[in-house]
């Protein structure tokens, strides 16, 4: 039982790479940040873990 459900889950993400790569799908993930908001979390960082 647990082989078909293997194959079903294998198959299903086949497809969503193949329509992501057509540019027919969504893009899945986390969509990024702006630029400002990673330098603020790097000038954050290097003034919280200064020696």
């Amino acid at each position: 039982m647990f082989t078909m459900l293997g194959e079903i889950v294998e198959f299903e993400r086949e497809l969503m790479n193949e329509r992501t790569a057509e540019g027919q799908g969504r893009h899945m993930g986390r969509p990024g940040q702006p630029r400002k908001n990673l330098e603020r979390a790097l000038d954050i960082k290097a003034v919280t873990f200064s020696p």
